[in-house]
C-alpha cells in the first residue's frame, strides 16, 4: 500500500532516531514545522513535564512529574501504580513533538471537524497537560477514528500515541498486572 507518511508518523519517526542518536541531556533536538518552514532548534525547558490520561471504561494517568503510571484497576478496585522514569533524551522529543504540532495552541477542549461523523471505534475521551516556562496548557479531547480526520486531529493523536508507546514499550510497565477485562 504506498501512502504518504503524515506529520504524526514523521514525529514518531524524529522519537525514534532522537533515541538512537543519544541526545544527551541538554542536547536540544532539531525539527520540521508543520507547516515546512525548514528546520528549527526546540530546547527544553528545565520545567517541562506533563499529564496524560485516557479514558474508556476505565482511566489511566501517566504523570511525568512524578513518573507516575496509574492504571484503573476498575469499580471497587484500588489502581495499580507503577514508577517509569523517563529519561532526558525521551523528555527532549516529547517537548520537540509538542512544540513542533505547536500543542499550545490548541483549545482546552479540542473538537476535531470530523466530530459527530460515524466513528469507526469505539469513543475515548484523551486528556493532556503540558507544563513549561512557568505555564500550563490542557487539552481534552474525544475521539473515536473516522475516515477524514483532520491534520490537526492527527497530529495531536500523533503525539499522545508516541508518548503512550515510550510508556508502554518501559520495562515498568510490563510489571502492571491484568485487569482481567476489556472495554466494549
Amino acid at each position: 500500500m504506498n501512502r504518504k507518511l503524515c506529520f504524526s508518523q514523521l514525529m514518531l519517526l524524529l522519537a525514534v532516531l532522537a533515541f538512537l542518536a543519544g541526545c544527551g541531556p541538554s542536547a536540544t533536538i532539531p525539527v520540521s514545522t508543520p507547516e515546512g518552514s525548514g528546520d528549527s532548534i526546540v530546547s527544553r525547558p528545565a520545567d517541562f513535564a506533563f499529564k496524560v490520561s485516557v479514558q474508556t471504561c476505565v482511566t489511566d494517568t501517566y504523570d511525568s512529574s512524578t513518573g507516575t503510571y496509574s492504571q484503573d484497576m476498575g469499580p471497587d478496585k484500588a489502581p495499580a501504580t507503577v514508577q517509569i522514569p523517563l529519561t532526558e533524551n525521551e523528555l527532549n522529543t516529547i517537548y520537540a513533538a509538542a512544540t513542533a504540532i505547536h500543542f499550545s495552541d490548541y483549545p482546552a477542549k479540542y473538537v476535531s471537524a470530523s466530530a459527530g461523523k460515524m466513528p469507526l471505534q469505539v469513543f475515548i475521551q484523551y486528556s493532556l497537560t503540558i507544563a513549561n516556562n512557568g505555564n500550563s496548557h490542557s487539552v481534552t479531547w474525544a475521539q473515536g477514528i473516522t475516515a477524514d480526520q483532520t491534520q490537526q486531529s492527527l497530529d495531536l493523536d500523533g503525539l499522545y500515541r508516541a508518548i503512550m508507546n515510550l510508556i508502554q514499550s518501559k520495562p515498568e510497565y510490563k510489571t502492571l498486572p491484568d485487569r482481567g477485562f476489556g472495554c466494549m
